[in-house]
């Protein structure tokens, strides 16, 4: 299942996923309860925090002391309550505008989220923080351009979704997206549950494994698919789809997934993604190689010998080659026997 033309929309969640949890947790929640107490003390009254205040519930709205509290007992906790994330996304707003507050993404997410756009998918959010929280994170990164907000299409938190372990949320998210079915969803996460869900509701889902993430119990290994870094679903999952197929041959499999031809044909030179050109993490240079793919599980038989009047040394692509090269479009063409050449004239194209 790589990511191409069957999949039209990858929903990503964001703490363990596409950033640390260590950073929700070390940063963004102790930040938004350094502030608290300056901005309940100077801005109480003012209309804009008022309008934040206002959500709590009445026992707590009219009284600081009280209100601190709650906030205090409720980010300990890490309940996952709409009143409270907008709250916090309106205490960290400062912080990310003063540059205090950066989001340190993986460093795999910047250059597979770049080439996923640049192929024409949609990247969409779902966090159980709220929609102006997970903007402020988007514009305030640590890659060399902050402001990645432009390749995001749609937000979803638990107030225009729902929770995410529920699967009517996943159904909701898709019906506000009409043209895209919901298989044609690819959902990632590091939580098992929101996983499952996804799942449940007829979209496709991958829980992700990142460093700090709580460990997955063994069963999870054999449930679900299980990846490490985003790079992984490009270089795995077009393998498993290509099994998945049965009756239909590789051939097949090429000629009706275009897209997904192109990712699998990795010995072909792909041109650098412009989106992925630009963006680059503070923190380092290129990510290392991704391993090498499994070529035995998606190869056809190459041709071993050569045509009459095909140049000296030169291999005649195989079949494989050749569909590989139409659905790819970048391969360079196929070159032509001496008698093909005089025979077949070449098409405006």
């Amino acid at each position: 299942m790589a990511v191409s033309s069957s999949v039209q929309v990858v929903l990503l969640d964001i703490e363990g996923t596409i950033c640390e949890i260590s950073f929700v947790r070390d940063v963004l929640f102790p930040y938004a309860l350094k502030v608290l107490p300056e901005v309940v003390k100077t801005q109480w009254d003012e209309p804009k925090f008022k309008e934040y205040r206002d959500l709590f519930p009445t026992e707590y709205r009219d009284n600081q002391d009280a209100f601190q509290a709650h906030v205090i007992d409720l980010a300990s906790r890490d309940v996952k309550i709409s009143y409270l994330k907008n709250l916090q996304g309106y205490l960290w707003e400062e912080g990310y505008r003063s540059g205090e507050i950066k989001a340190p993404l993986f460093p795999d997410v910047l250059d597979t989220l770049a080439k996923w756009h640049g192929k024409g998918v949609k990247l969409m959010i779902y966090s159980s923080g709220s929609v102006p929280a997970q903007k402020l994170l988007f514009k305030h990164t640590n890659a060399e351009t902050p402001d990645l907000t432009w390749m995001i299409s749609d937000w979803f938190d638990t107030i225009n979704a729902g929770l995410k372990t529920e699967s009517s949320s996943y159904e909701t998210i898709a019906s506000k997206h009409p043209d895209v079915l919901p298989g044609q969803f690819l959902f990632l996460s590091d939580n098992v549950k929101e996983v499952e869900a996804a799942i449940k509701a007829g979209m496709r889902s991958v829980v992700v494994k990142r460093p700090g993430n709580a460990e997955l119990a063994p069963e999870v290994y054999d449930k679900y698919d299980v990846v490490e870094t985003f790079q992984a679903i490009e270089d795995d999952f077009v393998i498993k789809r290509l099994q998945a197929l049965g009756k239909r041959t590789a051939d097949e499999a090429v000629l009706g997934e275009g897209s997904d031809a192109k990712v699998a044909a990795a010995e072909a030179p792909e041109a650098e993604n412009p989106d992925a050109k630009r963006l680059k993490t503070t923190t380092g240079g290129d990510d290392e190689p991704s391993p090498a793919r499994a070529a035995q599980d998606v190869a056809a038989p190459s041709a071993t010998e050569t045509k009459q009047g095909t140049t000296e040394n030169q291999e005649e692509p195989s079949r494989m080659d050749k569909l590989l090269a139409q659905a790819v479009g970048d391969a360079p063409p196929t070159p032509k026997t001496t008698e093909e050449a005089k025979e077949t004239p070449e098409a405006a194209e």
